[in-house]
């Protein structure tokens, strides 16, 4: 498809990349990763288009969570102490014996990363990984780096 801008430039879109032909200048652009507006969907909008308005929640919505109380349980327990999994367990049972008539935030360690699992902004899923250090140290290094040593 080829689009003529407003400066009278050509962009040429297909595929593989964006090319721009400016006067004796030509500029090629990544695919996805250009910087040129787009509509939620991936569309690019027309030039000085103004973009699409936010979809704004309510300040109480606390989706997945069922509260702003639950959601700060799972960012202290995942994110901020990255609590064990058994004592998230254990915690959890001593919170529903403590708090009978509401019961705990999380019901066992799989329910709050199901919860956790399920959060989006806007369309990308919260994910992680783990990396650790498999190459050699030297014998007898008792100060390795922490990053070093498997937990």
């Amino acid at each position: 498809m080829l689009l003529m801008n407003a400066d009278h430039t050509t962009q040429l879109l297909n595929d593989e990349h964006i090319h721009v032909q400016v006067n004796a200048e030509h500029v090629e652009y990544h695919p996805l990763i250009n910087g040129l507006p787009c509509d939620q969907d991936g569309s690019f909008l027309p030039e000085n288009a103004a973009p699409p308005p936010w979809g704004h929640l309510p300040h109480n919505d606390f989706s997945p969570y069922a509260d702003c109380q639950q959601f700060e349980i799972a960012d202290l327990l995942f994110w901020q102490t990255q609590m064990a999994a058994n004592n998230i367990n254990d915690l959890m049972q001593v919170w529903a014996a403590r708090h009978q008539d509401q019961g705990p935030p999380f019901h066992s360690k799989e329910h709050l990363h199901e919860i956790i699992d399920s959060t989006v902004l806007g369309d990308v899923p919260c994910e992680s990984f783990s990396v650790y250090y498999n190459g050699l140290s030297e014998e007898g290094d008792v100060e390795a780096a922490p990053w070093k040593v498997k937990g």
